[in-house]
């Protein structure tokens, strides 16, 4: 009898990143796909650890409430030289990527 074991997926991590004018406010909401939407009012520059398996889609939106310049938000892979993703505005910025 041959016995196989499920595998589960390697869990890896990502950071958010969410930049602007230093001490300018943002609203900040992020999920990981089939997750639960958080929602922070943050003050820049911003910074979230997240883990996720492969496959699942890592999204963050960004809300310039300072209205102050523009407002950047960046998904960071380990073993990557560059952000992943990365999107820039005035009012908004949003990021997603599956990796």
């Amino acid at each position: 009898m041959l016995a196989l074991s499920a595998c589960a997926s390697p869990t890896n991590t990502a950071t958010y990143r969410v930049s602007g004018p230093e001490g300018a406010n943002a609203l900040v909401r992020y999920r990981i796909s089939g997750g639960e939407e958080k929602q922070e009012q943050v003050a820049l520059p911003w910074t979230y650890v997240v883990s996720y398996t492969t496959g699942q889609l890592l999204e963050i939106t960004a809300d310039n409430t300072s209205r102050a310049g523009k407002i950047t938000c960046a998904i960071i892979l380990p073993d990557h030289n560059s952000p992943a993703m990365a999107s820039e505005g005035i009012d908004q910025a949003v990021c997603s990527i599956t990796p």
